[in-house]
């Protein structure tokens, strides 16, 4: 898979929570394989907002990531639990 390595950002689609079926941005950590896409993930939440328990770190610092193992691609979008690349958005001049 072209582009597929560790630290870039991918989307996420979340399992489960009161956001289930919606993106969030991902880094890839570790590829297992190219082919198939699969890879370690760390999910970046929306602090509380999607339902999940938020570590919270010496300092009063709070940790909203999510630990994803053995992740498959999927180009199909809403696909629970799956990663795709990012949509490229079009900006168009205003006249």
């Amino acid at each position: 898979m072209e582009g597929l390595t560790e630290g870039r950002i991918v989307h996420y689609v979340l399992e489960d929570g009161p956001n289930a079926g919606h993106d969030r941005a991902a880094m890839i950590v570790k590829v297992w394989n190219r082919e198939t896409g699969c890879c370690n993930l760390l999910v970046f939440l929306d602090g509380t907002n999607d339902g999940h328990k938020i570590e919270y770190q010496a300092g009063g610092t709070i940790a909203p990531l999510l630990w994803k193992t053995s992740r498959l691609y999927s180009a199909e979008e809403g696909a629970r639990g799956t990663w795709h690349w990012p949509e490229r958005e079009t900006i168009e001049a205003s006249a």
